[in-house]
């Protein structure tokens, strides 16, 4: 094999694993470019109202991955899995009231 082939074979590579993985991300960078070509004006002030709403709700995402990962760290992910899955105390309290009213 020659230095070119090994080159291209790597790229190739690469790009597979990249198209795998960052699928999403590439499609929207592709369709911003489609959007750029035909109409630049509404590309650049879709690229800022994205940008905008992202920075406006940055603070909220990393407090929330903040937390999961501390609850996650604590092992207090399968304490609050447990707490949300289980029955709700209102239908509980309900249900003990139907059952009690009928005996």
């Amino acid at each position: 094999m020659t230095g070119a082939t090994v080159f291209a074979s790597g790229l190739l590579s690469a790009l597979r694993h990249l198209w795998q993985d960052q699928r999403v991300w590439l499609v929207s960078v592709a369709v911003l470019a489609v959007l750029a070509v035909i109409d630049p004006g509404q590309a650049r002030d879709g690229t800022v109202f994205a940008g905008s709403a992202l920075l406006h709700t940055a603070p909220c995402l990393m407090l929330s991955i903040a937390l999961a990962a501390g609850a996650g760290a604590t092992g207090a992910d399968t304490l609050l899995a447990k707490a949300v899955t289980s029955a709700p105390l209102l239908p509980r309290a309900l249900g003990w009231l139907q059952i009690r009213n009928r005996a």
